[in-house]
C-alpha cells in the first residue's frame, strides 16, 4: 500500500519460535525519505494482537503514538503509556463477520481511519490484486470497513474542536 502511494517502505519480520503462543512481530517503517533501517525502536503505532505483544512493546511506542489493542478493554493491572490506546474487539467483529481470520484486516481499517496514513482505498485496491476468491475478498471488505467504522462510531464521537476553532 505505501508503495503504491509512492513512499518509501520496509519491513522486518520476526517469524521464531515465538509465533507458537507468543509475540511474533513485525517492525513496518513507511516514510517519504529514504529508510536507513528496517528497525524501529520507538514506533509511532503499534498493533498489539494480543495481551503478550501489548505488554511487550506498548513501552516502545513513542509518546503521543497510537496503540491499537485487540480487546474490549486493557487489563486491570497495565500501567499506561504515554500513548493514546485504542481497545477494538476486532477479534469479535471478526468472527460476527463470519470469519476470525479476517481479525488482522478489521485492525488494518481502524489502523487507517485512526492515522490517515494511507488511504483506504488503496488498501481495497491491494487486496483486490491480492485476493482471487470473490467470497473472501468480500469479508475483507466487510472487514476493512468494520474497523473504520468502528473508529467513527466508538472512538471520534461527534466534531472535535480545533484550536483554530474549526472542527473535524
Amino acid at each position: 500500500m505505501g508503495m503504491r502511494e509512492g513512499l518509501e517502505v520496509s519491513w522486518l519480520p520476526s517469524y521464531g519460535p515465538e509465533m507458537r503462543s507468543g509475540s511474533a512481530h513485525c517492525h513496518v517503517c513507511l516514510s517519504k525519505e529514504r529508510i536507513g533501517s528496517p528497525l524501529i525502536s520507538h514506533p509511532d503505532v503499534l498493533i498489539a494482537m494480543n495481551e503478550i505483544s501489548l505488554r511487550k512493546f506498548a513501552s516502545q511506542v513513542v509518546p503521543g503514538g497510537v496503540i491499537l489493542y485487540n480487546r474490549e478493554r486493557l487489563p486491570a493491572d497495565f500501567a499506561l503509556p504515554q500513548a493514546r490506546v485504542i481497545c477494538i474487539p476486532a477479534s469479535e467483529i471478526a468472527d460476527k463477520l463470519g470469519s476470525t481470520k479476517v481479525t488482522n484486516i478489521v485492525l488494518m481499517g481502524a489502523l487507517l481511519e485512526e492515522t490517515e496514513c494511507l488511504l483506504p482505498d488503496t488498501a481495497m485496491s491491494v487486496l483486490e490484486t491480492k485476493i482471487k476468491k470473490v467470497d473472501l475478498l468480500e469479508i475483507d471488505r466487510q472487514a476493512l470497513a468494520a474497523g473504520r467504522n468502528f473508529i467513527d462510531s466508538h472512538v471520534r464521537v461527534g466534531a472535535v474542536s480545533q484550536p483554530d476553532g474549526f472542527a473535524y
